[in-house]
């Protein structure tokens, strides 16, 4: 009986499958042979000759592999992939020209980050509200002052790309006693009361939802048509009191046109968790900004990710065993 010989490549920072998950995808199909490559990988990304040595003994016989970083030249290496399954949303990175053969197919774990997100999202919201920034400087500077906070009850929130992320917000934001404005795509028509939106937007309204929000939250994928879709015209839109909070990549947002924004006051404050540098080099003039709250791309993150992100594979592991249909398949030719 010939095995399927499945490589796993996931980096120690995202919670990589254990023992319970990898006994998970053993259990999908007794071929199943796993070979752990995610310390070569790493490694390889880093320079190291010796784990390209261990991976080039390994990656010629991979069928399947369950990722979030690939080995370098892989389709020459690997030459029998044909599918590979990434355990997290954004996979820019593989499917750069030569990264992943063109007959391989690709799927992501988008569906997972919904709930994680979603409560990243609305506690930078609170942060900003009961004006956790301020009082954390003054705590540096044990200055006692009391200053007022506010609401997110009565406000209004814009959500930049109503996906399985965009969702998850504006449902944790009605509990809030929010209004929910969000634009998604492909849309053509305004839509009122779908779900927990309370106006649901074609793209081409964006200007409404940012004139309108007292929080913009950025939750679009990051394509060539999203590429710097804020700016500075766009940030001028946005009220003076408002808030942009961005989950999406860094290239979404033209960074320093907002710098530009936060420090003359043409809005109020940021939330970032990607950057188009990552790591945020020390010389950025983000880190010096009073009203910013900066995290280092960990909003998806949490002790689940694991268990959710196999769960997908292993329902799309024996889809692909079968020849059925699978989840997530990724049209690399509009992106993801």
């Amino acid at each position: 009986m010939k095995s399927l010989n499945i490589a796993i490549s996931i980096r120690r920072d995202l919670h990589p499958p254990g023992e319970k998950e990898l006994e998970k995808i053993r259990a999908v199909d007794q071929r199943i042979k796993l070979w752990d490559i995610s310390e070569q990988v790493q490694s390889e990304l880093q320079g190291e000759l010796s784990s390209t040595a261990e991976l080039d003994s390994i990656l010629p016989n991979i069928e399947v592999m369950f990722a979030t970083d690939v080995p370098q030249n892989l389709p020459a290496r690997a030459p029998n992939l044909k599918y590979l399954q990434m355990a997290v949303a954004g996979i820019e990175h593989v499917l750069k020209p030569g990264v992943v053969g063109e007959d391989v197919l690709i799927a992501n774990s988008s569906g997972i980050y919904g709930i994680p997100i979603g409560e990243h999202i609305i506690s930078t919201m609170l942060m900003f509200a009961r004006r956790a920034p301020e009082f954390f400087a003054q705590k540096e500077t044990r200055v006692w002052r009391r200053l007022i906070p506010t609401l997110l009850y009565g406000k209004t929130v814009g959500i930049v790309g109503l996906g399985n992320i965009g969702w998850g917000l504006a449902h944790l934001a009605k509990a809030f006693g929010m209004t929910v404005l969000a634009t998604r795509e492909p849309q053509d028509k305004l839509i009122f009361n779908e779900g927990d939106a309370d106006e649901v937007l074609p793209p081409r309204q964006l200007y409404y939802l940012l004139r309108n929000s007292d929080f913009v939250i950025l939750t679009v994928p990051y394509t060539p048509k999203t590429h710097r879709m804020i700016g500075e015209a766009e940030l001028k839109a946005m009220k003076t009191s408002a808030y942009l909070i961005s989950i999406s990549r860094g290239c979404v947002v033209d960074e320093h046109a907002l710098f530009r924004a936060l420090k003359n006051g043409d809005i109020a404050g940021a939330g970032l968790d990607f950057y188009e540098q990552m790591p945020l080099p020390g010389d950025s003039e983000l880190w010096a900004l009073p009203n910013v709250i900066l995290t280092p791309q960990i909003a998806g993150s949490n002790e689940h990710h694991a268990k959710w992100s196999t769960r997908i594979f292993c329902r799309n592991l024996r889809r692909y065993i079968d020849g059925e249909e699978m989840f997530n398949i990724i049209d690399r030719g509009r992106g993801y």
